[in-house]
């Protein structure tokens, strides 16, 4: 789980759209087939100029070449763990501006009533605000873990930690408790309106938890957030943050020596409370509702497509990363090269995460071009099966090997990058000294490694669909899944 980040009002961190919506079950239906009686569709005027389509220009015919990677360039990482069990992880930056932060724990919101760890984060990250005005930490929390995170100058990193310090351990804030609940219903409410938000959440749904489950947990999550009782958010940010399941990253100008000597401080005190539990999370299982359609007001169709996604911990972790970049790492994956360049139906395909679900849910989304979106769909289909079917061409494979070493590097050079990896690996169990290394392991993986994930990631009875937005593009057509994927096709 990443904790999401947040501008001064609008995070990725990661995102103010990973808040998960509101909805029934009636609400996003099970629907095979489109335009024909499946399902409530709101017509909506064409607009006219869709905002996906993209000109017929020469050099999106062709992708951009890509140049061969360059040797990774791996920081140095220390991980320690004090006397009372908190880890504390140190990137050294020197010459760096600003010191990143973040504070995890690997308790779920599994362990507590809906909405009391995420609204114990936001608790968190408001008091730090309030105190110093200057630094800006998102929030989040998850069926994996929870967090807060950002960055500071370098002189208010005492500050900071003391703030945070005292929020988790010092009586209840009150007007900050306030602040932070406000903050996260609006979040609720504004994801609830987006397709984004809508897709990544009947995704996971499907995944991992039970429909009736699910639709009870997030149908009275609002409600939940709202009626916390404030002595709550105490006991549950102090129960949480507890030292034997927390980890303080700090990345930047900072020595490991240096950044002990601060924490220790103010988080290094005796734990003696009682042996801290985890819940385990759901895992993947077949998916009873393969495919999700929900109108909503927009010009485009925002397409999902689900997968359970390994951690950094799983055996196939490394040949799962090539996956991704074989098929939406970039402008020159496969995906982006048959809806972007050669059929001009949406600016980009990407491969996001979520770590607000259990068994970390990944998604492979889109906004289509609705005029365009029946001919984008029947390529996305064919290229999920192209992988299954047989393993890849030694340059599409090396392609997208140095396309996931571009992205570690970029990890590896930037502070939300390497507090990110940090975050992963302590909340995966990995030491931070094995990052490079795991890393490494990606730049060998071999055809018949990538075949084999793509075979058990990508297995339609596992993966989910969702269409939210302007359906107008699928009227007479239909979904099936079948043994070997997805396939859409016109009624007669």
């Amino acid at each position: 789980m990443t904790p999401r980040t947040r501008a001064p009002r609008s995070p990725s961190r990661t995102c103010p759209a990973s808040r998960a919506p509101t909805l029934s079950a009636a609400a996003m239906a099970l629907a095979f087939t489109l335009g024909c009686g499946g399902a409530s569709v709101a017509r909506l005027p064409s607009p006219t100029q869709p905002l996906t389509r993209a000109p017929d220009e020469p050099f999106r015919r062709e992708p951009p070449r890509t140049p061969p990677g360059p040797a990774l360039r791996a920081p140095v990482m220390t991980q320690t763990q004090l006397a009372n069990g908190l880890t504390l992880i140190v990137v050294p930056r020197p010459g760096w501006p600003t010191v990143s932060l973040a504070v995890v724990t690997r308790a779920t919101e599994l362990d507590y009533e809906p909405g009391a760890l995420d609204l114990a984060a936001a608790y968190i990250a408001r008091v730090t605000l309030l105190r110093q005005p200057d630094t800006q930490l998102g929030f989040g929390a998850s069926l994996d873990g929870a967090g807060v995170s950002g960055a500071m100058q370098t002189r208010d990193v005492e500050a900071v930690l003391s703030a945070v310090a005292d929020a988790i351990q010092a009586p209840l804030h009150t007007v900050a408790m306030q602040q932070a609940r406000a903050e996260l219903m609006l979040d609720e409410e504004m994801s609830a309106s987006s397709p984004l938000g809508v897709g990544r959440s009947f995704a996971a749904q499907s995944l991992y938890l039970p429909a009736a489950e699910f639709t009870a947990l997030r149908r009275e999550r609002y409600r939940a957030i709202a009626n916390i009782a404030p002595p709550l958010v105490s006991v549950v940010a102090r129960d949480a943050f507890a030292p034997p399941r927390t980890a303080v990253v700090l990345v930047g100008d900072i020595t490991s020596e240096g950044a002990r000597a601060l924490v220790e401080p103010r988080f290094g005190g005796e734990y003696a409370g009682p042996p801290v539990r985890r819940r385990a999370a759901p895992s993947a299982h077949d998916t009873t509702v393969p495919v999700g359609v929900q109108a909503m007001r927009s010009s485009q169709l925002q397409v999902v497509y689900g997968l359970p996604a390994p951690d950094l911990a799983s055996p196939d972790w490394a040949a799962y990363q090539v996956l991704e970049a074989v098929l939406a790492g970039g402008f020159t994956s496969s995906l982006n090269t048959r809806i972007r360049h050669e059929l001009g139906a949406s600016y980009g395909v990407r491969w996001g995460s979520w770590a607000s679900f259990p068994g970390r849910a990944a998604f492979i989304e889109a906004r289509l071009d609705t005029e365009r979106a029946a001919l984008a769909l029947q390529a996305f289909f064919a290229e999920l099966q192209r992988v299954r079917s047989a393993p890849l061409a030694e340059a599409e494979l090396e392609r997208a090997r140095r396309v996931v070493w571009g992205e570690w590097e970029n990890s590896f050079s930037t502070p939300s990058g390497l507090l990110g990896v940090c975050e992963r690996a302590y909340l995966a169990g990995v030491p931070v000294t094995e990052l490079a290394a795991r890393a490494e392991a990606t730049r060998h993986v071999s055809a018949a490694e990538v075949h084999a994930v793509a075979a058990a990631r990508l297995d339609p009875a596992r993966n989910v669909l969702v269409l939210a937005g302007a359906l107008e593009g699928l009227h007479g057509y239909q979904i099936q899944r079948e043994a070997h994927g997805f396939t859409l096709r016109r009624l007669p």
